[in-house]
């Protein structure tokens, strides 16, 4: 854990003093707004010239207009007003506090170096629950070990390369995320169930959803959980209204708060602002296409970079294959299989359900492996692909490994001791 943590720090030194940006559209602009009570954005351009297109939202209209100039990149544009479409939680959080006591606005890289350091104690933990429970007899080197491959596999170092708001919401999204999933996990025992865990997990995994949106996939890992908890209420026919309230109450106020918001911006509860965002794609008719999926995941499952004779040698590659149409691919070194090779391991998931005897594991391996081709199924689908979003989904494939390969490892010995045993008698 201290090692990661000296690693993103240093990539956040080099980067502050590099390659540091004071302000952004996120931690000045949205700020602002939210300090003063509003959540339109001020201090925008002329709106004469974006008003005059045919299609505002359409990309190629927009290539007469100066970007900073004439319109703001990435901006939610509705009703002759601007909007910032990315998750308000940072910014409501800790940016604005900040604003409002200090009178300074907070460096982006700031709160993202915040939130990745955050997440490393969490996955460790998560890490350290699961052997506890499954894995009890391995000894403490392959818990340390799949600490140190489950943190590098998230790529939170690279989040901290060049951090702008984009990365800001995604970690601390993801942060939010795991935190919740490893408070459900840790809320079962054999003695009781901690209820007060249960709820503050769900708060927090509905809390990432106002970070990013697609977070909410991520409230699929307690699923089994909970839904195991609730099968034994039922059977002991107690509690079972208590499991359902710590669990619906935070997705409820969450909710509610996030749809006001929403309907505050775009007239609409259900409306986070995707199809008015003035970005690389026309929002306004972009639909699921279900037939750049193959070349979605092609890109962020087993994408190959680029290998050139200067440094740093290995190198972004944007050559994918064209075949089903135009697909956006933006700074992407390579795929989860490429850049976290032990990953790939996580297929042993078969191999798993025809072995093991732990129905437990078995659910729970899966789960993983389930929600991280759902992620990244979605993301491929909706948004193209870009290195930041690896994040949202590459811990998923990392743990899912480490899972099928200790089940394995753990049947190889008890194999091991039943055939000394039959040997000894």
């Amino acid at each position: 854990m201290l090692i990661i943590d000296i690693g993103i720090l240093i990539v956040f030194f080099i980067n502050h003093n590099c390659c540091n940006t004071d302000k952004d559209m996120y931690n000045d602009n949205l700020v602002k707004a939210l300090a003063s009570g509003q959540v339109e954005i001020s201090d925008v351009p002329d709106i004469t010239k974006l008003e005059e297109l045919e299609n505002p939202y359409d990309a190629v209209e927009r290539e007469s207009l100066e970007r900073d100039e004439d319109y703001i990149w990435d901006a939610a544009y509705y009703n002759q007003k601007y909007y910032v479409y990315f998750g308000a939680l940072p910014a409501i959080l800790i940016m604005v506090p900040y604003y409002l006591i200090r009178k300074k606005l907070s460096a982006t890289s700031t709160v993202t170096l915040l939130f990745s350091l955050l997440s490393v104690p969490v996955l460790v933990g998560i890490t350290k629950k699961i052997f506890e429970k499954y894995f009890k007899e391995l000894p403490f080197k392959f818990m340390a070990l799949s600490s140190l491959m489950m943190v590098l596999g998230t790529f939170l170092i690279w989040i901290n390369v060049a951090p702008r708001f984009y990365e800001l919401v995604t970690v601390s999204g993801f942060f939010f995320a795991i935190l919740g999933f490893y408070l459900v996990l840790d809320s079962e025992n054999k003695e009781n169930v901690s209820y007060k865990k249960i709820f503050f997990g769900s708060l927090s995994l509905a809390l990432s959803v106002a970070c990013r949106p697609t977070q909410i996939f991520s409230s699929l890992l307690i699923v089994p959980i909970l839904l195991k908890i609730f099968i034994k209420n039922i059977k002991e026919k107690r509690n079972i209204v208590k499991n359902i309230v710590v669990v619906a109450i935070p997705y409820i106020a969450i909710g509610l708060l996030i749809m006001a918001y929403n309907y505050l911006r775009f007239d609409n509860p259900l409306e986070f602002g995707e199809k008015y965002q003035l970005t690389v794609n026309n929002m306004q008719k972009l639909t699921l296409r279900w037939i750049t999926l193959p070349t979605g995941l092609l890109c962020c499952l087993f994408g190959l970079p680029t290998f050139q004779a200067n440094f740093p040698f290995i190198h972004a590659n944007g050559n994918i294959i064209d075949t089903f149409g135009y697909f956006y691919v933006e700074d992407m070194p390579g795929g989860v299989f490429f850049l976290a090779p032990i990953a790939f391991f996580c297929f042993g998931i078969i191999w798993l359900w025809k072995k093991s005897k732990n129905k437990d594991l078995k659910i729970f391996s899966t789960t993983l492996l389930v929600v991280g081709l759902i992620f990244s199924s979605f993301i491929s689908l909706k948004a193209g692909n870009t290195g930041r979003y690896l994040l949202d989904f590459a811990w998923l494939f990392v743990f899912t490994r480490n899972y099928n390969i200790y089940g394995d490892f753990k049947e190889f010995k008890n194999r091991r001791r039943k055939e000394n045993i039959r040997k000894s008698i």
